[in-house]
């Protein structure tokens, strides 16, 4: 899920049946006012929106897609070093940078903003399907759930330190991960 500057709600809807969509929801609507469709958008897992209101699509089919702002084209982006299999994308909001998770293999990329190359990525335990980016005392910082069985846990990456700790551990998946900077709504 993410949220635009004027309040518009865009959810990835994964029908099954090879049918997926991003749902858009108008600011107090509890139905979607509109769809954007494709082809390209087969498995979404997690979307993002830029400073453009450019939106960003993962999809474990075709890896990251793009909506250009203004349009309901589905574009797919050829980033560097990507698999086909991204699973999870945010935006930093300090830099702009992009951080995307693949499954397999099990790493973290951070691409810096406008650049579709990157030598800048963390391998993960087991593969994050979700991430959150935020701001912890002054520094830029990924939270990525991993899970293996039955336990799950929420690790913190900082591109400064080279190990990530924990933070969470629970008895189940972990569905999502959202970052809530202190005092916000």
């Amino acid at each position: 899920m993410a949220v635009d500057s004027v309040g518009n709600v865009y959810v990835c809807s994964n029908e099954g049946n090879g049918f997926s969509s991003i749902s858009v929801y108008a600011p107090g609507q509890t139905s979607p006012g509109s769809s954007i469709t494709s082809g390209l958008i087969r498995s979404p897992n997690q979307i993002a929106l830029d400073g453009e209101h450019n939106l960003y699509i993962t999809d474990s089919k075709f890896g990251v897609l793009v909506v250009p702002q203004g349009t309901q084209n589905v574009e797919k982006l050829r980033l560097h070093g990507l698999a086909n299999d991204a699973s999870g994308i945010a935006l930093g909001p300090l830099d702009g940078s992009f951080y995307i998770s693949c499954p397999g293999p099990q790493y973290l990329y951070r691409y810096p903003s406008g650049q579709k190359h990157t030598s800048d990525w963390l391998r993960t335990n087991y593969g994050a399907n979700f991430l959150a980016v935020g701001v912890l005392k002054g520094q830029q910082v990924v939270f990525a759930p991993d899970s293996t069985g039955s336990i799950s846990t929420v690790y913190v990456y900082n591109w400064l330190l080279a190990n990530p700790k924990p933070i969470i551990t629970s008895g189940g998946p972990v569905q999502g991960v959202a970052f809530k900077p202190a005092g916000a709504l």
